[in-house]
C-alpha cells in the first residue's frame, strides 16, 4: 500500500475532515494536518476524534493526490460547514489539480469563493469584507496617474543597472541565450513561455506548458543564473 484516504470525525460535535496520508500501513493515531482540524484537536483533545479509512491507494503520489481531491469534492467538504476542510487538497498536483477539480465540479459556489477569499486574506485583515466606493476608486486612479518618478530616483535606477552592481556584470551570455532574450524583448516568439521549478528556468513551447504544469512547474522565471539552454 502506498497511502490512503481517511475521514476524521469529532465525536463531540460531529464535524469531519477528509485527508490523505502517505504510509504503507494504517495509522489510526494520525488525525490530519488541516489548520482548522488542528485547532479543533487542541480544543477537544485527541481522544475525542476517530479515524475511518475511506480508500487505500496502491500506486503513487499522483493517484493519492487525485483521490483526495475526488473525495473532498464528493462530500463538498470545502463549502460544507460540517467539515474542517479549507482547500481542495492534492497539493502535489499544484494549481493544475485544483483547476481540474473546479472544472469537473462545474465551477465554485459563492459560499466556496467566500471561504477561499477568507482563507487568503483572513478576517483580521483590515480590508476583509470591505469594498472601495466609486469615489475612493477615482481618487486612487488619479493618484496612480499623477504619480511620477523623480529625476533623482530615475538616476539611481539607471546607475543600479551599470557597473559592478549590475546583475550581468562579469557574466557572458551564449549566442543562443542572447537570441532567446532578444526574442522575448521584441515579442517575436509568441509561441513560447518561460517556466520554472524554483531551481531551473525553461523557455518552452506553449503547447508543452500543460505537460510541465502537471509535473509541478510554474509559469514565469526564477533565479536567472540557473537558466538551462
Amino acid at each position: 500500500m502506498y497511502g490512503y484516504i481517511y475521514e476524521t470525525t469529532n465525536l463531540v460535535n460531529g464535524k469531519k475532515y477528509i485527508g490523505k496520508h502517505k504510509s504503507n500501513k494504517i495509522n489510526k493515531t494520525y488525525l490530519g494536518s488541516g489548520v482548522a482540524l488542528k485547532k479543533a484537536i487542541k480544543k477537544y483533545k485527541k481522544e475525542n476524534f476517530k479515524v475511518k479509512i475511506i480508500e487505500k491507494i496502491n500506486t503513487n503520489q499522483k493517484d493519492l493526490d487525485l483521490r483526495e481531491m475526488y473525495w473532498i469534492r464528493f462530500f463538498d467538504a470545502v463549502a460544507n460547514k460540517k467539515y474542517y476542510n479549507r482547500s481542495y487538497g492534492g497539493e502535489n498536483e499544484g494549481w493544475f489539480g485544483v483547476n481540474q477539480a473546479i472544472k469537473e465540479k462545474g465551477g465554485l459556489s459563492e459560499e466556496t469563493k467566500r471561504k477561499m477569499s477568507k482563507s487568503r486574506m483572513g478576517e483580521k485583515h483590515p480590508m476583509y469584507g470591505k469594498h472601495h466606493s466609486e469615489k475612493s476608486k477615482e481618487k486612487m486612479r488619479k493618484i496612480k496617474k499623477g504619480k511620477k518618478t523623480s529625476k533623482e530616483t530615475r538616476k539611481k535606477q539607471s546607475d543600479a543597472l551599470k557597473g559592478e552592481k549590475a546583475y550581468w556584470f562579469g557574466k557572458h551570455l551564449t549566442e543562443e541565450t542572447k537570441r532567446k532574450l532578444s526574442e522575448v524583448r521584441k515579442g517575436k516568439n509568441i509561441n513560447r513561455r518561460w517556466i520554472n521549478n524554483t531551481q531551473t528556468n525553461k523557455y518552452v513551447l506553449k503547447t508543452e506548458i500543460e505537460k510541465y504544469l502537471q509535473q509541478g512547474w510554474k509559469l514565469g522565471m526564477k533565479n536567472r543564473k540557473n537558466i538551462r539552454k
